[in-house]
């Protein structure tokens, strides 16, 4: 049965709650359809003639949301800086374009450049802060009734991840009633085009995905950046869409595509579904062009639209390994009757490495990314012998490498990819780990031996240890060793101190010698050796409150989670024998999207808020917010104010009160929205802005730390 033919009913509970940004309009939902705008690809921090200015990234970003006045959503689809940008690019990123959302829920599906760099910080933790995203890049959030999903590429631009796929099947069973578009960064097989690269423009392992989102007709879109290109395109009941540039370079392969920066607009409504791309060069939609109507598209379809539906969110990790911990910041929150479910779901085997099977692999044979590629896993040395590109030759079983000559007698293969130490793969103090290795040489001669490395988070080399090398058989030949990480690391990091960012994680070698003939090589695995926990149960500790279940694989468990989580929380799993966790947290009735700082719902009712997480701009700003229509005041922005508890807003005293706990940098400023008739009663402020930056807008400054106060 297709999608076109199906009828979805809204299955979220109906929560209707006076919360919501001050331009969603006040129409009801067989008036407006839920609206949004993509851009993506700013690559703030390019130093190259192509990057547009950031003046007129600005320019485009104010453009879109005056044109788009009634948006409910903004999205970045990736590479929203350069690889090799500095701090300065990050905080371009955070004032233009996060900052530039205002109003609007704002969310991320990073990019490559961001999340793929290893210049000795773990880029994904830094993407995470940046973006104020919870827990892991990948996750999914409910607006309206419509279910979205962020599914950024990891460790290699075109690797969706054992372990993100693990946390998206979970994902989409539990909202497979729900219409569905997933935002990332890189393109599928068939679908948009790869244009100049198709080791680079195009997902490896496409195939995986595709058969997993078939599966779900609800899932409409795949909406991706990378490309810069304005493409859409419709197959099996799906648009496939590549999201422009609002930044980066200008595709060459497309003059009509040349200087041009914009995104794409669409909007979801009870039977229909339309994406039209749109030029903030111009100020129009590309369909207002002569040859551009391609680039409008609407699909009639039965959707979950709901525009009384409560937001929600949902984060977690696909297959956790036993002692695995993991941090975790709050950016959504409710109230004391928000409802939290805790959902767990077995993997089955202890290997927990990339591509051990060496089966997803990709290449292009000409051009500036012409190489070889087995996503996850790199080799080292390369050079193109006997016709064969980078000396590797795929074939049926793995892949074949092919002696270098020039006294080269050394090659390497490195899990995970070489410089990705910072972020994979975690380990545990005390635990034992196997690396293995399946070869075959053409003659004898060659050896292979395992070296151990453990880094931390801040790239740091902490432990090594080297196993003599095994020579290589003419028949399939296993070079294994295990490796138990020091009881001297115990009170390490986070394994000590749950307030620690710190972890551990490990990078395995097989470095092949006197490597003179061609050697097979069919597995590389890296898998968890300890026996796990007592007996079959899975556990979860959050906040001091363990979640345990007996599970076979394929089963599921839920939780309702019986307190509200921390601003900042560290989530613990243990697991039994050869298993691993797959788990997430919904969290539903949400009423505010909190940016650049985590934030908590109290118990007496305060919002606590901070400290600040994204500290790359020197505004120390924070943002706030509102998920469902709101015609009160409240704080929507507030600047130098790294710590604070907010009371919101009383109708009996018409004040909102701020707790200010601390101040950072020497101007300290908040924003109030829904201001109507201007404010008094001012504790704690000194200059007064009544609609200077906005309409219903007011600034006052803060002047010191201690209670601030403001009445309407």
């Amino acid at each position: 049965m297709t999608r076109k033919s199906a009828a979805f009913s809204a299955v979220s509970i109906l929560i209707i709650f006076a919360l919501a940004c001050p331009a969603i309009s006040k129409a009801s939902s067989n008036q407006k359809p839920f609206k949004c705008f993509i851009v993506s690809d700013s690559h703030f921090g390019w130093k190259h003639p192509a990057q547009p200015s950031n003046s007129t990234i600005a320019h485009g970003v104010k453009h879109i949301m005056y044109r788009f006045p009634d948006l409910d959503l903004f999205i970045d689809t990736g590479d929203i800086h350069h690889s090799d940008a500095d701090d300065r690019a990050r905080a371009d990123w955070t004032e233009i374009i996060q900052g530039g959302a205002n109003y609007l829920p704002f969310h991320v599906a990073a990019g490559n450049h961001e999340t793929v760099t290893f210049n000795g910080v773990d880029s994904e933790k830094r993407t995470m802060a940046l973006s104020s995203i919870t827990c892991r890049p990948y996750y999914s959030f409910d607006l309206q009734g419509i279910h979205f999903i962020c599914l950024p590429q990891l460790i290699t631009p075109n690797l969706v991840t054992h372990e993100s796929i693990e946390w998206l099947k979970l994902d989409l069973k539990l909202n497979k009633d729900k219409t569905t578009v997933i935002f990332t960064h890189n393109s599928l097989k068939d679908t948009t085009s790869s244009h100049d690269s198709k080791i680079y423009r195009m997902v490896a392992n496409s195939d995986e995905v595709l058969k997993l989102l078939d599966s779900y007709p609800n899932v409409i879109a795949w909406m991706h950046g990378h490309n810069h290109t304005w493409e859409l395109v419709e197959k099996n009941d799906r648009f496939y869409v590549s999201n422009g540039r609002i930044g980066g370079f200008s595709p060459s392969f497309n003059k009509d595509f040349r200087h041009h920066i914009g995104g794409i607009y669409f909007e979801i409504g009870k039977n229909h579904f339309t994406v039209k791309a749109y030029d903030a060069t111009a100020k129009e939609f590309f369909d207002e062009k002569p040859g551009y109507k391609h680039l409008t598209k609407t699909m009639k379809l039965k959707t979950s639209y709901n525009p009384e539906t409560s937001a929600a969110v949902s984060w977690g990790m696909g297959c956790s390994r036993d002692g695995q911990k993991v941090e975790a910041f709050q950016h959504h929150i409710g109230s004391g009757k928000n409802e939290q479910q805790l959902v767990l779901a077995p993997c089955k085997g202890g290997a927990f490495n990339e591509n051990q099977n060496l089966s997803i692999t990709s290449e292009n044979k000409e051009g500036w990314s012409k190489g070889r590629l087995i996503p996850g896993i790199s080799i080292s040395p390369k050079k193109t012998v006997e016709g064969e590109i980078d000396g590797i030759r795929f074939i049926e079983e793995g892949i074949e490498l092919l002696p270098l000559g020039e006294n080269i007698t050394k090659r390497s293969l490195h899990s995970p990819k070489r410089g990705a130490y910072y972020e994979y793969y975690q380990i545990m103090p005390g635990q034992t780990y196997k690396a293995s290795a399946e070869m075959k040489a053409e003659k004898y001669g060659a050896k292979c031996g395992l070296i151990f490395r453990i880094y931390d988070t801040n790239g740091n080399l902490i432990h090594t240890k080297k196993v003599k090398p095994k020579a290589i058989d003419t028949g399939k030949t296993i070079i294994k060793s295990i490796f138990t990480v020091p009881d001297s690391l115990k009170g390490f990091g986070m394994y000590g101190d749950d307030d620690s960012s710190n972890v551990i994680n490990l990078a395995v070698e097989a470095k092949i010698t006197e490597h003179t003939m061609p050697v097979k090589v069919y597995k590389f695995a890296v898998e968890q050796a300890s026996v796990g926990n007592p007996g079959d149960n899975f556990k979860v500790r959050i906040n001091d409150r363990s979640y345990k279940a007996g599970l076979k694989n394929g089963e599921i468990k839920k939780f309702k989670l019986g307190q509200n989580i921390n601003a900042r929380e560290t989530v613990n799993v243990s697991t039994p024998a050869d298993y691993r966790l797959t788990w997430t947290i919904k969290q539903t009735g949400l009423k505010w999207q909190v940016r650049n700082a985590p934030a908590e719902y109290l118990e007496n009712g305060e919002i606590k808020v901070g400290p600040i997480r994204n500290k790359f701009s020197e505004n120390n700003e924070i943002i706030i917010v509102p998920l469902k229509k709101i015609d009160v005041p409240y704080v929507h922005r507030m600047k130098g104010i790294s710590k604070c508890r907010i009371q919101p807003y009383n109708p009996k005293t018409r004040e909102i009160r701020i707790y200010v706990e601390e101040l950072k940098g020497e101007y300290h400023e908040v924003k109030f929205a829904n201001v109507r008739q201007g404010a008094s009663n001012f504790i704690n402020m000194g200059k007064l802005n009544f609609e200077t930056f906005a309409p219903n807008i007011f600034g006052a400054e803060i002047l010191e730390e201690g209670l601030a106060v403001i009445k309407f």
